[in-house]
């Protein structure tokens, strides 16, 4: 048993190595073979910056710094393995000087707050990593949303052109029919069928962009770019702005950068603490040993101790210094970035809802008025074709406006809520 527990002790100590390869026709399959179950009555934009959270790719691959972070926490807060030192002495002597055998053990004692201190900067990175990865959480849930308010918008696009086509072939109807009764001309004819080509090739276009934004949202889900995805637009949101003081306050405690850097702050701290902790008159090693020769023993020690002759850690100390001031005069640095960011949102959130108000409110209910009246001018025959162009173009650019207006309004809400760290607040 004696004998075994040394051997026991030494594998234990050992790690086994163990290879993982891999294939990139591999991860091709497996990217292919990702399955998520979407809503059958369409997807909402919170579910799919949920859906975002859980697949994308790109956050998978960041978390594992987190990862990586918490191994080098346990890493640093592990003590130095000592030293066995084994000699032999007199190798080629003679008899009348044998060999002598010496062991030495070393331990390599650690300064008094120095494992506290590299566990201490250790957990600051890790913290800095968490923040770093909920900052970039937080902008593919905003870039999910506003992929999912651009498709939504091109649905809503073509279902107003689509609408507008049904009307116009009444409208075309009319005009074939005043012409075969000599009522109208073939000018009349002519600009009927030019809208109606104007109107099939927006939907030619309108349809490839929408394809285009349903691709670019599946991609920032993390499924495949083919897959079929039904849009239901979110409810609109609409509530007072507070003001510049209350955002500020809300992006201090809400902003995941700022987290961050206030965390790098800490790892420069409790570096500038290891520089101190570097100099001090302290031994770095203890070494008890035995020796043996000619069948007698003797015990020994010794230890080894810095001279702070040359280097006394002055010019060290100086640089964690200035790295300290560095991490602080970051975060303000980016302190006024997110200011002037917030102040931007607010403006752009203003005048995109100042605008969607004024299609709304004003220009709404005369439009619903001029469409009925157009259809009601088809349906009685009294079709003067270039009146009716005219007014239908007006109509349709109209509702687009207001569409894009309403897509300006949610992109700007969305960008403020990512601004002030409040994106994944209740609405």
């Amino acid at each position: 048993m004696r004998r075994t527990f040394p051997a026991l002790l030494l594998l234990a100590a050992c790690s086994s190595y163990e290879p993982a390869p891999w294939e990139p026709r591999d991860l091709l399959r497996e990217l292919r073979e990702i399955r998520v179950e979407l809503p059958a009555d369409g997807l909402d934009a919170d579910q799919a910056a949920a859906i975002a959270l859980i697949h994308h790719p790109g956050l998978a691959a960041l978390r594992r710094e987190h990862e990586i972070a918490d191994n080098v926490v346990l890493a640093e807060g592990a003590w130095k393995n000592p030293e066995i030192r084994l000699g032999l002495q007199n190798l080629v002597a003679g008899a009348a000087n044998p060999i002598s055998l010496a062991l030495g053990l070393r331990f390599f004692p650690a300064v008094p707050g120095e494992s506290d201190a590299l566990v201490a900067r250790a957990t600051a990175r890790r913290k800095r990593v968490l923040a770093e990865i909920e900052d970039r959480e937080a902008r593919v849930a905003a870039e999910t949303r506003i992929a999912h308010a651009k498709a939504a918008l091109l649905d809503e696009k073509l279902k107003l052109v689509e609408a507008a086509r049904l009307v116009h072939e009444r409208l075309v109807t009319g005009v074939r029919q005043r012409v075969a009764a000599q009522a109208a001309t073939r000018i009349d004819e002519t600009l009927a069928f030019l809208k109606r080509e104007d109107l099939e090739r927006e939907l030619l276009t309108l349809t490839g962009q929408r394809d285009v934004a349903l691709a670019e949202l599946a991609a920032l889900l993390g499924i495949d770019p083919a897959t079929p995805i039904r849009i239901r637009p979110s409810a609109a949101a609409a509530s007072p702005l507070p003001s510049q003081d209350r955002l500020e306050e809300d992006a201090l405690n809400g902003r995941s950068d700022l987290k961050a850097l206030r965390e790098e702050y800490e790892v420069r701290e409790q570096s500038l603490r290891l520089a101190h902790l570097a100099h001090v008159f302290w031994p770095t090693f203890l070494q008890p040993g035995a020796r043996v020769q000619s069948g007698d023993w003797g015990g020994a020690f010794s230890a080894g101790l810095e001279i702070p002759i040359f280097n006394s850690g002055s010019a060290d100390i100086a640089v964690e210094e200035s790295r300290r001031r560095q991490a602080r005069d970051a975060y303000r640095a980016r302190l006024h970035a997110v200011r002037l960011e917030i102040q931007l949102a607010s403006i752009r959130l203003r005048d995109a809802g100042r605008r969607l108000r004024h299609a709304t409110d004003r220009q709404g209910p005369l439009l619903r008025q001029s469409e009925e009246l157009v259809k009601a001018v088809i349906d009685a025959g009294e079709t003067d074709a270039l009146k009716l162009i005219s007014i239908e173009t007006r109509l349709l650019d109209a509702r687009r406006d207001e569409a894009d207006f309403r897509f300006e309004t949610e992109r700007a809400r969305i960008q403020l809520l990512l601004a002030t760290g409040s994106i994944f607040l209740p609405r």
